[in-house]
């Protein structure tokens, strides 16, 4: 059995990267008529060793409080999982909310690498045109700024930065 993860200090996190997996969940919820009823997947990134109470600091409100994670134990079907034990690569999530379909959180380390980045970004001269073609079509509607701003990230942004960690 793997051991959870301590934590790092900053300067620790910086010289030795963090080694995570992806788990695979399948999201069902409590019905009247069956008793579960699968309602999707979604993959969720965690540093390697992670226990149950980890995976649910990353669902965050996507994962009530009284929502369980199962896995399958051999010789024993699919089993509830204490907070404390470590999450396998296959779980079922029950009464899971959440509408994306990957959950992670960066370390201190990733978040300033993409800040960094996206500041290269609008210092380069794509990037100041499209924030003046942001700017222009807004009209001077600042709501209207964000909103279009949040596209100009998602589309332009983020794939590559996502691409690079």
């Amino acid at each position: 059995e793997v051991e959870p993860i301590a934590q790092a200090s900053e300067a620790e996190e910086e010289d030795a990267p963090q080694k995570f997996f992806i788990v695979d969940a399948t999201c069902q919820k409590s019905t009247v008529k069956k008793f579960f009823s699968v309602s999707g997947k979604v993959q969720v990134r965690l540093p390697v060793g992670a226990n149950v109470a980890e995976l649910r600091g990353i669902l965050g409100w996507d994962f009530p409080e009284k929502a369980r994670v199962l896995a399958e134990r051999p010789g024993r079907g699919l089993c509830t999982l204490l907070e404390t034990d470590t999450v396998p690569a296959h779980v079922v999530l029950t009464d899971f909310r959440g509408r994306r379909n990957f959950y992670a959180r960066f370390t201190n380390a990733e978040s300033k690498r993409v800040l960094t980045m996206v500041i290269e970004f609008f210092q380069r001269p794509e990037g100041e045109a499209k924030l003046t073609t942001v700017w222009q079509a807004a009209k001077g509607d600042e709501g209207r700024y964000g909103m279009i701003l949040c596209q100009v990230l998602s589309d332009d942004v983020y794939p590559p930065i996502l691409r690079a960690l």
